[in-house]
């Protein structure tokens, strides 16, 4: 049986989408268009923006980071990037209050694609980090802010002396030979990206392009990547391809504030429970061009995929 149809029109915007078990084949479904003008279908092959689904991929880097030595979670952050010098009004921000969005910097996009186009740009939030670090309260509560993962991109380049694209590309994109994944402001021509639509009608589908608002941030977003290759992606992860066993268990595991309170955020991984137990461990994301949803049912052992090119598409 199939399950794009019922969401999604045939001759609009669409999406890839995959059930993958542990060691088994996985279920591909596509359906609808990359491009309506072009005609050309959504296959799994085709290049989505991962949006928000990014902060896996860059909280992975941090923990290679962690486990070869360079640096610690509880490491201020000032050790990497001088102006956290005087961070935090109780104590200094911390590697890991950025991980767990428990720093207490101000989201960047607060107002998402409504915020004024001069404050996405990364010399704004470069520019107001000294203002912001100084008014944080640190380990006090959990709130999800893309300017802490921002801020984590800044932490991989100052210790890898590179940029993130190309941390990203050496340590985690080429070892994992994912052919159709790689970082904004390095795209390949050769790859088929969906452009971005939304929908106007109200009972009958009718379809515009999406104003596609380009970030120059990265580390909050700025990740590509099609199905196939977060197949591979999630398989290598939970497989502990990518990162040891200790590594991964950190990752799942739900934050904890000051006070030792718990909230449902790991390490770049949302964390969603359900009745009977089951958890869900991954990441959404959604901007003008794309709405995705990549993770795993821990006890079922099974990726779940959703990569769609329609703007607050339903998954």
């Amino acid at each position: 049986m199939t399950i794009l149809p019922h969401y999604f029109n045939a001759t609009g915007p669409g999406a890839a989408l995959a059930v993958a078990p542990e060691r088994q084949a996985s279920r591909i479904e596509c359906y609808g268009l990359a491009d309506i003008e072009a005609g050309i279908e959504i296959t799994p092959d085709t290049v989505f923006d991962l949006a928000s689904g990014s902060k896996m991929f860059t909280a992975t880097a941090i923990v290679l980071l962690i486990e070869r030595g360079c640096m610690e979670l509880t490491a201020p952050v000032h050790e990497f990037l001088p102006q956290f010098e005087h961070s935090g009004v109780d104590r200094p921000i911390t590697v890991g209050d950025l991980l767990w969005h428990t720093s207490g910097l101000p989201d960047y996009l607060e107002s998402g694609m409504y915020t004024p186009i001069e404050q996405m740009s990364s010399e704004f939030v470069d520019n107001q980090l000294h203002v912001w670090t100084r008014q944080a309260r640190p380990g006090q509560s959990h709130s999800y802010s893309n300017t802490n993962y921002f801020v984590l991109s800044r932490v991989i380049e100052a210790i890898a002396g590179c940029s993130y694209a190309e941390f990203l590309e050496s340590h985690l994109i080429a070892p994992l030979g994912l052919r159709n994944t790689f970082v904004s402001g390095v795209r390949y021509e050769t790859k088929q990206i969906a452009k971005g639509y939304r929908n106007l009608g109200y009972g009958l589908p009718l379809f515009e392009t999406s104003d596609g608002i380009a970030l120059d941030t990265v580390g909050d977003g700025g990740v590509f990547s099609s199905l196939r290759d977060l197949i591979k992606w999630q398989s290598s992860l939970w497989n502990r391809d990518i990162v040891n066993g200790a590594s991964l268990k950190l990752m799942q595991t739900p934050g904890r504030l000051d006070s030792g309170k718990r909230f449902d955020y790991g390490l770049g991984l949302q964390i969603e429970r359900r009745e009977g137990g089951h958890v869900w461990c991954g990441h959404g994301g959604s901007w003008t061009c794309s709405t995705i949803l990549v993770g795993r049912y821990l006890e079922e052992k099974t990726a779940l995929i959703v990569l769609s090119n329609e703007f607050m598409a339903p998954v």
